[in-house]
Order: C-alpha cells, then structure tokens, then sequence
C-alpha cells in the first residue's frame, strides 16, 4: 500500500510539473483582438458613419474581452478506478471562481478606404480563486487579492488565489472589404505580473512571475469566419517563497512583494527561483456570433526550455463560448523530451451533455482501456465537468512498439475499432492510421516522439492496440471533478 501511494504522489508530480511548464498557454493571446469602431473622422474634422469618402479618414481602436465563470465541485477522493456514485456530502467542496477581461483603446487610419494602420495600447487581468468548504451553498468572498498576510488566516489549508496582470501594444495593419476586416498582421509586446498564493498550515507558499512576451499575428478573414497565425517568444521569472503568519516580519514582505520588489524579498527569505523560455507558434480557425456563439479549433507546438530541462509541447484545443451557448474547452497535449512522452486529454464543461463527454473525456479513456469508463451515459446533462486522463509512454515502450508486426498492430486496431464502433472501424481511415504509423517508426528518436504522441493522442484505439501487443502493463492517470458526482482522482492499471 505504501509502495503504491509513493507510485502515486510520483506520478501525480510529474503530471504537476508538466502541466506547471504549459502555464504560459493561457495568457499567450488576451481573449479579444483590436477592431475599429464605424465612426471615421477626416483631416478636416469631418465626423461619418462607416466610410470616409476622402484617401486618408481616422477611426477609434478598441480591444474589449470579458469571461467570468463559477464552478463547484466536491473534494476529490483518491481511488484506482473510476466509477459514478453521488457526492459524499461530508467530504467538502471545492469553489473555483475565475474572471478575465481586457481593455484597449487606441487609433487606426483607413487610407483608400481599403488599407488601415493602427495601434492598441490594452491592460488586462486573469484573477482565480479556489476556495475549500464544507457547505455546497456556502459562497465565499469575490474574487480579490489579499492586500495583507493576516487576510489569509482565515482560509483553508490548501486554498489558493492566482492573481494576474498584464499590459502591452499591439500594432497592426490591415485590409478592409466595405466595413469589415479581412486581413489583419499584428505585432504585440506583453508584461506580465503574477502572485500566486497558496494556504499552507502556518502561512501561506507565495509565487511572484515575471513574464515578458512578443507575439506576432496574421489573422485572415472577417468576424464571423476567420483564421489565426501567431508566433511567439516569451520568458518567464518564478520566484517562491514561504511566509509565517507568526513572524511580523513576513507581514511586511508580503506587501513587499505586491509592489513587485522581488530584490528585497530575496534578501530576507530563501528563495527558489525557476526560469522558463519558449518559442513556438499557434494555428487557430473561428466562425460563429461574437459575443453570442463562437466555436474555435487551434493547433499548438512549442520548444520549452525550464532552467536547464528542455522539452516540446504539441496542443490542440476545441473551445465553444458565447452568451448563447455554456462554455465548453477541451485539450489534447503531447508533452515529449528525450526520455519519454506524455499523453493528455483534458476537458471542462459546463452543462456538460453525452455527445460532449463521450467524445472528449469518456471516449479517449473507454478507447484506451481505462477501468470503469466504460459505463453508458444515459442523462441528457452532467452539470460541471473538469477531467483529465494521461498515459506516460517511455523510449523503452516505443522500442516495443518498434518490434511489433504491422499486421498484428492492424488486427487489433481493427478489432478495438469495430468493438466499439469508432470512426477508424472504416477500412480507408484504419489503412491511413497504420501507414502513418509505420512510417513515423522508421524515424529516429527525435523525430518519432513527436510524430508518435500526435498520432496517438489524436488515435487513442492505437495506443490500445500497441500496449496490447506489446504486453505492456502501465499506470495511468486520471481526473474526475464534478458538481453533481463524486470526484474522483487517482492512477489506475492498464492491463491488457
């Protein structure tokens, strides 16, 4: 028992520090782009709606983004395999409340009334609490941060506030068809400033970041329909440290450290400090409502570089948003360095239905093998879903995967894809998994990892059919955080 929980908290730190070196996702794009209000002003002083009839007009540059969103979900209990039972009352809550929004003003010229030119100073914030209670009907306080060290007696033991802010310019240059946007390239320069914090038993674990970002965009399309092109090279600076609610002197730090005076905290408390630099680049495609109804798909891929450790991190995203529709994001990420890669498939729903789970959290885990994921769902709604399931799959595996006949690889691919009648059952996309497959293993090492984990997470009937082959025995992990059932969280055994 104790063998297995110390494979346990192993394993879940090496999922954490993972998921630690892709903290820089989110804030990559603020959630809103520039665009031009249809108010267009001459060298004159001329004011009109829309278009201006003379060679050069001027026009206001807005950047406006706003997202807030309040779950709960009961406290996850550990366990080996999954299962549905309803929420043990008893256990506690947890309340996870997060608001985004950003704000830019700035200024555009229209020449011809067919190219602009403009800039878009922005600020923004992403603020996150997660807060511990007994009472699911217990609402805790809004989200701000604590301007002193004693407002934080009062939270729980493992309670935690993420606070960020973040400032720059965008400069872009565009291409209009009438009154809409069909072509935009955009330059972008971000700082970023973070204080995390977290309650621990005699005071709280405080994480100042530091982040400097440059990005550049080119966007095709209009409001409705659109495509995303963005580079970008980012760094960030961790700083941790830990604070005593018993020494006066740490009282003073804390407030210290929210004026961004790093300096001086590091000459009172010992600090560990972490450095992460990334470089890499972002497809995106959108069509929908602004404001009302928006569906967006994005591929990622990314060199990351933490201290002295490098690694590559391939993501894809899915995410629904708008005031006409509950939010709904999903992932698939490929994390891969020399030794080894990591698959992850996560989601977060809100109203989550059948067709929603079943495609993005239940089914990649069902496909694979995972215990107790094999359960029909039979309600038309799940409430709040947070999930995530990871394999880790090492050199030494793909070198098994290596000695497999294709033909054995193809069979049992075949039978997992008719058994649970998934889109690969069809012989022409089956054909074109095992050919891709077969020639991503003749690659080298560096070459094949990658290739390799966006094969698999993208076809989770593979995996199954290679560990079956292979014989292998492996420890996985998942999540399972819900409003309405038991969380659950936990490694289990993959044993075919």
């Amino acid at each position: 028992m104790i063998v297995r929980m110390m494979k346990l908290l192993l394993l879940l730190l090496s999922f954490n520090l993972y998921a630690q070196g892709g903290d820089f996702l989110p804030t990559q794009k603020t959630i809103s782009k520039p665009f031009g209000l249809p108010v267009r002003i001459d060298l004159d002083g001329n004011i009109q709606f829309l278009t201006g009839n003379r060679d050069l007009v001027f026009a206001p540059g807005v950047q406006l983004g706003f997202d807030k969103s309040f779950v709960q979900y009961s406290i996850p209990e550990m366990a080996s395999e999954f299962s549905l039972m309803p929420p043990r009352e008893t256990a506690g809550w947890v309340e996870y409340k997060r608001i985004h929004y950003d704000l830019g003003m700035g200024l555009l010229g229209i020449m011809k009334q067919r190219v602009r030119l403009g800039f878009a100073p922005y600020k923004g914030a992403k603020l996150s609490m997660r807060r511990l209670k007994i009472d699911k009907a217990l609402i805790t306080a809004n989200i701000v941060i604590p301007k002193k060290l004693a407002d934080m007696e009062n939270w729980s033991v493992g309670d935690q506030g993420n606070f960020q802010t973040y400032g720059g310019i965008q400069l872009y240059v565009g291409l209009d068809a009438g009154p809409v946007n069909m072509a935009m390239a955009t330059l972008g320069w971000q700082n970023q400033f973070i204080v995390t914090i977290e309650r621990e038993e005699t005071g709280v674990k405080l994480i100042i970041t530091e982040e400097k970002l440059n990005r550049k965009t080119f966007d095709l399309g209009f409001e409705a329909v659109n495509g995303n092109w963005t580079q970008f090279n980012g760094k960030q600076l961790h700083a941790s440290f830990n604070l005593d609610f018993a020494n006066p002197l740490h009282h003073d730090l804390y407030k210290t450290a929210l004026k961004g005076e790093l300096n001086i905290l590091e000459k009172n408390l010992p600090t560990d400090k972490k450095n992460v630099k990334w470089v890499g680049n972002d497809f995106s495609l959108y069509w929908g409502i602004p404001w009302f109804y928006g569906h967006t798909v994005s591929r990622g891929s990314y060199k990351v570089k933490e201290d002295v450790q490098d690694y590559f991190l391939e993501v894809f995203q899915n995410k629904k948003s708008g005031i006409l529709v509950p939010t709904s994001f999903h992932q698939k990420f490929v994390y891969h360095n020399s030794e080894s890669l990591l698959l992850m498939w996560t989601t977060d729903v809100k109203e989550s239905s059948p067709k929603s789970l079943n495609k993005f959290f239940f089914g990649p885990a069902r496909t694979i093998g995972f215990p107790g994921f094999e359960i029909d769902l039979n309600l038309k709604e799940y409430g709040t879903v947070i999930g995530e399931v990871g394999v880790v799959i090492t050199k030494e595996d793909v070198e098994k995967f290596n000695s497999l006949e294709a033909s054995s690889v193809e069979s049992s691919l075949r039978a997992r894809c008719h058994e649970l009648k998934l889109g690969c059952s069809q012989e022409s996309k089956l054909r074109k998994i095992v050919n891709k497959f077969t020639f991503i293993m003749k690659n080298e090492w560096d070459m094949k990892k990658k290739g390799l984990g966006i094969l698999l997470v993208k076809e989770p009937a593979l995996l199954h059919a290679l560990l079956k082959e292979s014989a292998l025995t492996k420890e996985a992990y998942f999540k399972f955080l819900s409003d309405r059932y038991q969380s659950l969280e936990g490694l289990t055994v993959l044993d075919f």
